[in-house]
């Protein structure tokens, strides 16, 4: 730079030939780094195999054989096929291109043109004609009078039907038997005569077990007993609620966290566009930056061609 600055003005220096060699510096220092560890472990492998040697000489090394990799013997890929070519067969025709009124719109055809205009003036002189009350069709009474027609299509078709039904025909309908009450005998066996027999002694059980019960406590159990039915269902109303109150947490959590999961990707959304934002505005301000810097070098170019060609001119 000193001798440079004997022969260019200073900002030309530090822009044109200073500041773009610095922009290889990163390049340099990489490669410097490079060679420094290549540098660093050739010395390392002198190192070992100095004291490789000096054990040797002592009787404590090995046999000082290094280790060689062997790469490994991998197959190599078969070279591929090309395909055969395909065969075109000439068929010793060409045909015909496609004619212009295949995907042509019909109604722009010219016979479907006058048709339309034919069937356009008919339709015109039928309604005219039409039109006219003396051209009306003929009014009859008896259609406008009462008739029973229908009813007497459904007694023919209900006849005729009935002429079909074969089967009910020669059979007459008998109705289902109906078992009067309180006449039916049930018979009883061993298995039901053990059943009720077991009710029975269970039921007599039960009674005897109340009656010792209050003899030896001195009191009656079904004051207890209706308290324990009465507080299992309170405890199960309160089973209920608790269940009720649990599921309504759970829709209110799960609306609390959609709401949270909305105004997040809302919040990602917002930053993303004032990111963009201003992203944007430091490409412009970095343009415009740009813009100067490139204005004032050529003002300093323009100004060191003038400081050149002013003693070339003296």
């Amino acid at each position: 730079r000193p001798e440079w600055l004997k022969h260019y003005e200073p900002s030309f220096v530090d822009d044109q030939l200073v500041g773009k060699v610095m922009v290889f510096l990163p390049q340099a220092q990489t490669l410097i780094t490079a060679l420094e560890g290549a540098i660093a472990e050739a010395a390392a492998k002198r190192e070992a195999e100095a004291e490789a040697v000096r054990l040797m000489a002592e009787g404590k090394g090995g046999k000082g054989e290094h280790t060689v990799p062997i790469p490994f013997d991998l197959s190599e890929p078969k070279m591929r096929t090309v395909p055969v070519p395909e065969e075109t067969i000439d068929v010793g025709f060409k045909a015909m291109p496609v004619p212009a009124t295949t995907y042509s719109d019909p109604a722009k055809l010219k016979d479907r043109v006058e048709l339309d205009k034919q069937k356009e003036k008919n339709r015109q002189l039928i309604q005219a004609k039409y039109s006219d009350p003396a051209v009306q069709p003929f009014r009859l009474k008896s259609l406008e009078r009462p008739t029973n027609i229908d009813k007497v299509k459904e007694e023919i078709e209900a006849r005729r039907q009935a002429e079909c039904d074969f089967d009910r025909k020669n059979r007459p309908v008998v109705p289902p038997p109906k078992p009067k009450p309180g006449a039916g005998n049930v018979r009883l066996n061993s298995a039901a005569i053990l059943r009720e027999d077991n009710l029975y002694r269970k039921k007599q059980e039960a009674e005897a077990a109340k009656l010792r019960a209050y003899e030896a406590e001195l009191r009656d159990s079904s004051e207890f007993d209706e308290w324990r039915e009465r507080m299992r269902r309170v405890d199960e109303e309160a089973e209920k609620e608790r269940l009720e109150r649990r599921r309504v947490e759970t829709m209110l959590a799960d609306e609390a966290a959609k709401e949270a999961k909305l105004r997040r990707i809302n919040g990602n959304k917002a930053s993303a566009i004032a990111a963009r934002q201003e992203a944007n505005e430091g490409m412009v301000r970095r343009l415009k930056e740009n813009a100067k810097r490139r204005e004032v070098q050529r003002a300093v170019v323009a100004e060191v061609h003038q400081q050149r060609e002013r003693p070339a001119q003296a």
